[in-house]
């Protein structure tokens, strides 16, 4: 009997705890914490045909030199200014558009609620090297990935050293790994690459935050932000997780023991309902603090809901699925104007887009429409086990 994704979960959760794998450390990290996500994406792939991308995008070199210099300068302009008592937001790397302009759902309304009496500062990484622009709060926001470029080009020139230094707990890790993941053939090389950009990468801004002597700081999606997390707890800051998706039982990413180094202090929740030990986090460390968004006169304004509109919200791993639904639907209900809306790490096939084309009460909505905007205007929203659809309640839909 084929299981569910989580309970392959709750399988591999035990697993990795029957092996060890947490107890090999550097600096108090579990190493395996920083490439679990990876192997449990792969197996869940590989047992139930999970995906959480499936899209591609290519950058260019110069793009990247360009992108370089601008947040280097970006970084080193906000440590020169040396303002005191910093809180720091940690900003989600998607950003959404509104009126033009970018921002982030998550921290840029908690921002702007915060008095002025306190120093308020952005640190903004791309998204797969990417940068959108015009942004909320540019004049309070640095760009952050030249910290990311740098540790990268130092962990390759400095890869005999970590070989040579954590060969022996790379070792043991790999053995403990094999006993229920499938080992790739460059482990040995991989994985020194990634423990060395994280070592270089926690030292560097252990000194950003002491030089910019930071008090708090907010984060959305740890995964994104494992060296600045533990360069935050090296220097005792406080670390508050927001929440950015449904997260209703076990995930690749949240499950597995607590670990006070890599997990931050709070968890903070969209809601009451939320509240659980889904996180990774104790109980008493998660916390409701509702949706800040949504207490934004702005987001209503001039929006008016179209009766006929459908909007149906999909994500990588039910593409198929959620376009067999509306050509069903839409063949027999010509009244309605039938929204695909996708995620921004998916992606049509080629056969997908031609189904679609061919029936003229559906249309793909690209994501970098204004969320919000799109559920107000539809009557009602679809979907499954999709954070779009507890927005959708929120904003007083069905």
């Amino acid at each position: 009997m084929k299981l569910s994704n989580q309970e392959y979960l709750r399988k591999l959760d035990c697993l990795e705890n029957e092996n060890e794998l947490y107890t090999i450390l550097v600096g108090g990290v579990p190493i395996w914490r920083l490439i679990r996500f990876d192997y449990r994406t792969k197996y869940l792939k590989n047992k139930t045909g999970f995906t959480n991308k499936t899209t591609q995008r290519k950058i260019a070199f110069s793009y990247i030199i360009i992108q370089f210099v601008i947040s280097f300068y970006d970084i080193l302009r906000v440590v020169l200014l040396r303002n005191k008592n910093m809180v720091l937001f940690l900003a989600f790397p998607r950003l959404d558009l509104k009126d033009e302009v970018y921002f982030d759902k998550f921290t840029d309304p908690i921002l702007n609620k915060i008095t002025r009496n306190h120093n308020t500062h952005i640190f903004q990484r791309s998204l797969g090297g990417f940068y959108k622009s015009p942004r909320l709060n540019s004049n309070q926001t640095s760009k952050t990935d030249s910290i990311l470029y740098l540790s990268k080009l130092m962990s390759i020139f400095f890869f005999p050293v970590f070989f040579m230094i954590y060969y022996s707990k790379l070792k043991r890790l790999r053995f403990k790994i094999s006993k229920i993941y499938k080992i790739e053939n460059f482990f040995t090389i991989k994985i020194p690459l990634i423990l060395g950009e994280f070592i270089i990468s926690r030292y560097l801004y252990r000194l950003i935050f002491f030089s910019l002597n930071v008090n708090h700081i907010f984060l959305v999606s740890r995964s994104v932000f494992i060296p600045q997390i533990v360069a935050a707890h090296d220097l005792n800051i406080p670390v508050y997780e927001l929440q950015h998706g449904a997260t209703l039982a076990e995930s690749a990413l949240y499950t597995g023991p607590y670990n006070k180094k890599i997990d931050a202090d709070l968890f903070l929740c969209f809601g009451e309902m939320w509240v659980g030990e889904q996180f990774g986090l104790p109980l008493s460390q998660v916390k409701n603090i509702g949706w800040a968004l949504k207490d934004d006169p702005s987001l209503y304004k001039g929006v008016v809901e179209n009766p006929k509109r459908l909007l149906f919200i999909s994500y990588p791993a039910i593409t198929s699925k959620i376009i067999s639904v509306i050509k069903s639907l839409s063949s027999n209900n010509k009244y309605f104007t039938f929204v695909l809306r996708l995620h921004p790490q998916e992606a049509l096939s080629g056969s997908q887009q031609k189904d679609l084309e061919t029936l003229s009460n559906v249309r793909v909505e690209d994501y970098t429409i204004n969320l919000q905007e799109s559920i107000l205007e539809s009557k009602v929203v679809f979907g499954d086990k999709s954070t779009v659809l507890y927005e959708a309640l929120s904003l007083g839909k069905t």
